[in-house]
This record gives C-alpha cells, structure tokens and sequence, in this order.
C-alpha cells in the first residue's frame, strides 16, 4: 500500500466526513484520537494494518475500546 494512501484518505475526509468512504473516516478517527485511546502509536501505521486487514472504520473503533494493544499492534502488521 502507498505511503501516501494515508494522506489522500486523510485529505477526503476533511473535505467531508459526514459523506466520505469508509478508509477516509477511519483515517480521520485515527488522526484524531488514536494517541489519547490508543496511546503512543503512529496513526498511518494503524489504518495501514487496519486496511491490510480488510477492517472497517465500526470493528477498528470496537477493537481500539475493547483491546487497544491489540489496536496498537496493527502498526506491526504485514501488508
């Protein structure tokens, strides 16, 4: 997956979260609060392992507030 994935969703989504795709919503969750529910994690390597898992922004959300390690360790994840 391109680097730059990560900021092309990010940039869809500020331009209208309410109706964006489901990776630019994730991407804006993490942006916002991935380091106050997860910790100190890299958001883009989060939503990268999120995406190459086939996760939706709901089942990340779940993950992140049942399990935030395991959401943490998404930043490990191979593509």
């Amino acid at each position: 997956m391109a680097a730059d994935a990560y900021q092309a969703a990010l940039a869809r989504a500020r331009g209208n979260v309410k109706n964006c795709d489901d990776a630019a919503h994730m991407a804006s969750l993490l942006e916002g609060t991935a380091h106050i529910l997860i910790g100190a994690v890299s958001p883009r390597l989060v939503w990268q392992g999120a995406q190459a898992r086939g996760m939706t922004t709901m089942e990340l959300a779940e993950l992140i507030h049942s399990d935030p390690i395991k959401a943490a360790d998404l930043m490990f994840a191979e593509d």
